[in-house]
């Protein structure tokens, strides 16, 4: 049995996952940073769908990927809500499966979740 994601405090994921998000960086044309409510809609889904992964780990999973997306100059980068969910796939739940398996080639990285 897994909390259903109102209990994990959506809002406040939703904020701290954002937060993680570089202002005024374009991929493709546009922001990386998405709109609030669509990053909501998205990590509601992504809850539902994927129960599995705690808070901690998504936002670590996230971070990850910006870190890495920031040192390739956001090359590339995908949007925020994209990150998540695009066209039924997620590139958040590969990042998530990482980090609950410790799978990261740097391990020492101390990566600070606000």
């Amino acid at each position: 049995n897994y909390p259903t994601p109102g209990v994990r405090g959506l809002d406040t994921l939703t904020t701290k996952y954002l937060s993680l998000w570089p202002t005024n960086i374009k991929s493709g044309g546009f922001y990386v940073k998405s709109g609030y409510s669509t990053v909501m809609g998205k990590l509601r889904k992504f809850i539902k769908q994927f129960p599995q992964y705690s808070n901690t780990i998504i936002l670590e999973a996230t971070q990850r990927y910006v870190e890495e997306s920031k040192n390739n100059n956001y090359q590339y980068m995908k949007t925020a809500e994209y990150f998540i969910f695009k066209n039924k796939s997620s590139i958040l739940e590969s990042y998530c499966e990482l980090v609950k398996n410790k799978q990261f080639k740097n391990p020492e990285n101390n990566l600070r979740i606000v």
